[in-house]
């Protein structure tokens, strides 16, 4: 994609076609509200206008290419300081006009054969459902509108995924842009769960453990497709672009989905974030408030993937938004004093966690004798029978249980009381450890949907809150490997035991963890007591 350099004459940036740039492309504009959000009207004065006054890169604000100020630290309890390079500046504001004229060229190179790679890609796959993905964001706003100037409004779908963890100024643009748009078909995909639901019973999620994307943003849309279309065929155009992060930048632009016969066509992959801003003021799109308060990237309120920046920002403009998701996280992590869980969150621990809560206990235990194999779960016998049918016909008689895997029959035998136990004989370790899955299914599961989605025939359903294997089922195993430990949550939750840890895996549930002052405190006036507990 094209280099970049500053233009004094515009206060904006010029694209260039060949050679290289000391200006990454990675910039965006700065307006009025983030000025006046981060304090900047104590140095500068700037007209409070539409149009944006400056650009921000890396955190390091220009103003017709000149470094002015830079803004450091932040996080959701306090707000980036300030270093200001230039005082007393009387910000004008950016001259669009003629910066969208001086890069008339270039844009018009980039912007016809996307349009047309649009066309020409439906037209291949003409006999597929297409539909356009929209999150709110500045890229899948570009996305919309060059899909609407190469495609007839009557061949496609878009496609919002409601995670219910969207700040309030995106739902509400979301409502500006379905109607601005009173020809196209909309559709909103959302969870019957609010995610603040769930983030009490997975616990919060984490680099490690990203079940909320699996749950809040891949279930709905493809339980979605799969009840209007079955088995059909899908071809989704979404706004990814390779500059976001490195496993995008080796992707193709035309993917094989993970679902279905699906098609993932990512036109813009290519452009880079200046092109992207200059196709918004040239088409004069209405974007996102949260870019006019600093925010790059719209997403969830809370993410273990944010930056401080973001952070910063989301706690002083959507405090009250975040905070019940903050209170999750201390509580998870055992915190009751609120200037240690703000320590906490603001060192971001709770972002590299890899196991389950200090408070938390597993549900499953396996213990070997011998030839003799004893599965300890948290759960019913119900459960367990219905999640043991994906291996194979499942027949009961007293307390004996007789099922089939692999073409072979077994026998186990179980104790029903608070702890089900289940006693097999004779296993083998692969067996073993399905039948420790299905135990970890049972004891778990919260129908959070991620089987449901996954089984190709359908067999399994939500009834009552409960998962119901029908008669339908393969066996193909695909629902036993959602996750490492064959669920989600279960694998959320899991603890770390035994080892060299002597009791430290309650440390170890989080990367980066550290030893806490009240620990400390307690440990010197009760060592005994502290190791045990």
């Amino acid at each position: 994609m094209y280099a970049i350099e500053w233009d004094p004459e515009t206060n904006g940036v010029i694209l260039k076609s060949a050679g290289e740039s000391d200006i990454p492309p990675v910039i965006r504009p700065v307006f009025f509200e983030e000025l006046d959000l981060l304090g900047f009207g104590e140095f500068w004065e700037y007209e409070r206008t539409e149009e944006p006054l400056l650009w921000c890169l890396n955190r390091t604000y220009y103003y017709r290419g000149e470094r002015v100020a830079r803004a450091v630290g932040g996080s959701f309890f306090e707000k980036p300081k300030l270093e200001i390079y230039k005082k007393d500046l009387f910000l004008e504001p950016i001259n669009r006009d003629l910066m969208i004229r001086k890069n008339q060229k270039i844009m018009r190179s980039v912007v016809n054969p996307t349009i047309d790679f649009i066309y020409q890609v439906r037209k291949k796959y003409s006999d597929f459902h297409t539909f356009v993905g929209f999150s709110g964001g500045k890229d899948s706003i570009v996305l919309l509108d060059l899909i609407q100037r190469a495609l007839p409004k009557d061949e496609y779908v878009v496609i919002f995924n409601d995670t219910s963890m969207e700040l309030s100024e995106t739902v509400k643009y979301v409502e500006n842009v379905i109607n601005g748009y009173p020809n196209l078909k909309f559709h909103i995909t959302r969870h019957e769960v609010p995610a603040v639901e769930f983030w009490k019973v997975f616990g919060p999620p984490s680099r490690v453990h990203r079940w909320c994307c699996t749950v809040y943003k891949m279930l709905p849309t493809v339980k979605f497709f799969k009840e209007q279309y079955g088995k059909g065929k899908i071809l989704f155009f979404d706004g990814i672009r390779a500059e976001e992060n490195p496993k995008r930048a080796k992707m193709e632009k035309v993917t094989l989905g993970k679902n279905f016969r699906q098609i993932n066509i990512h036109p813009i992959l290519e452009w880079n974030s200046a092109v992207v801003w200059l196709y918004i003021f040239a088409r004069n799109l209405k974007i996102n408030p949260l870019y006019r308060y600093g925010i790059g990237r719209v997403g969830c309120i809370v993410c273990p993937f944010e930056s401080n920046w973001r952070e910063s920002i989301i706690g002083s403009r959507f405090y009250s938004e975040a905070k019940p998701y903050l209170n999750l996280i201390a509580n998870f992590a055992g915190i009751t004093d609120w200037e240690e869980a703000e320590e906490f969150i603001k060192d971001g621990k709770w972002k590299g966690r890899v196991g389950g809560s200090i408070s938390h206990k597993n549900k499953v235990l396996v213990l070997k004798e011998s030839d003799e194999t004893r599965i300890l779960a948290e759960t019913s016998i119900e459960k367990f029978l219905e999640w043991l049918k994906v291996l194979g016909s499942v027949k009961v008689d007293g307390t004996t249980i007789r099922f089939s895997f692999n073409g072979y029959d077994h026998i186990a035998n179980y104790e029903a009381s608070d702890i089900l136990t289940i006693v097999i004989k004779e296993a083998d370790s692969k067996l073993v450890n399905l039948l420790k899955t299905i135990a970890l299914k049972s004891a778990y599961c919260v129908a959070c949907g991620a089987c449901e989605v996954n089984c190709p025939n359908d067999a399994i359903t939500k009834r009552n809150g409960f998962i119901k294997v029908g008669e339908n089922c393969s066996h193909c195993l695909k629902c036993l490997k959602v996750a490492d430990r064959g669920c989600l949550r279960a694998d959320s939750l899991k603890i770390h035991v035994g080892g060299r840890g002597m009791g430290l895996d309650k440390v170890g549930n989080y990367k980066h963890f550290g030893l806490r002052k009240r620990w400390l405190e307690e440990f010197f006036s009760d060592p005994d007591r502290w190791w045990k507990e």
